[in-house]
């Protein structure tokens, strides 16, 4: 009866966090963890205690979890995902280079199943630390290794504001211009980045263009204010357009919080 303890205490874990109960499901994995070291579920019951206390923000307590399950499971199945979520709490705690380290580790180890997560994250790293070029390559380099990610077009979203904020405005557009075509909110926020990159460019025209069409297709998006004063500051930089900017200007005033709006 003993030896089936441990697993009958796995299982239940399992069932709780798959019901969301996540607090009772760690303190089962917690007792296989603390209980049964030698059972062939063990590792598996770490891993799960940790990815538990992880997503219950026990923070420091997850931390230790990970160097604990490091240290015993250097070569795991699991280790890999240990690397890249304890990846996640270090940049959640503002340490990126020691995340990136970890990240871009998990990228290129062959086989591993969420190497363009890993890789996303690792470009996330460059960009948190306002290394804006060595982003964009970081974040170009995701679709062309994983053209089928789930993470393809928010790192393409990514890509471009890195070219805007690493001051190179035409790559900027390049890359956001085809995203800014669609209907959703990522498109919504293309375009607000396209059309400021094409005003840097002084192409007021072609931003007043792309953000025209933006907000007949996004409109119900949380950007809808943001490309409101877009296309004011595209109005103000077209020749013989002042008073229909101002005219824009008052609409947003009247239409929009303050707080809707995002700064440039």
């Amino acid at each position: 009866e003993g030896k089936h303890v441990a697993q009958a205490l796995y299982y239940r874990a399992e069932a709780l966090y798959g019901r969301n109960r996540k607090e009772e499901a760690e303190k089962l994995y917690a007792r296989v963890v603390e209980d049964h070291a030698d059972d062939p579920l063990f590792a598996d019951a770490l891993y799960a205690r940790v990815v538990a206390l992880d997503e219950l923000g026990r923070r420091q307590e997850a931390e230790a979890a990970y160097a604990d399950f490091l240290k015993r499971f250097s070569q795991h199945e699991l280790t890999t995902d240990v690397h890249v979520r304890r990846a996640d709490l270090l940049f959640a705690a503002g340490k990126t280079a020691e995340a990136e380290k970890l990240f871009a580790s998990a990228a290129a180890t062959a086989g591993y199943k969420d190497a363009d997560y890993a890789l996303f994250r690792a470009a996330a790293c460059k960009y948190q630390r306002q290394d804006y070029a060595a982003a964009m390559g970081a974040y170009d380099e995701l679709p062309q290794r994983f053209p089928r990610s789930t993470h393809r077009d928010e790192a393409l979203l990514a890509a471009g504001k890195s070219a805007y904020f690493a001051g190179d405005h035409a790559a900027a557009v390049a890359r956001l211009q085809d995203i800014a075509k669609g209907s959703d909110v990522r498109a919504a926020e293309a375009a607000h980045w396209a059309c400021r990159a094409l005003l840097k460019q002084k192409k007021p025209d072609d931003a007043l263009r792309l953000v025209d069409s933006a907000i007949k297709s996004t409109a119900e998006s949380k950007f809808a204010a943001q490309l409101a004063l877009d296309r004011a500051d595209a109005l103000y930089e077209v020749d013989g357009r002042r008073a229909d900017a101002l005219a824009a200007y008052q609409a947003v005033v009247e239409n929009f919080d303050d707080d809707t709006v995002v700064p440039h």
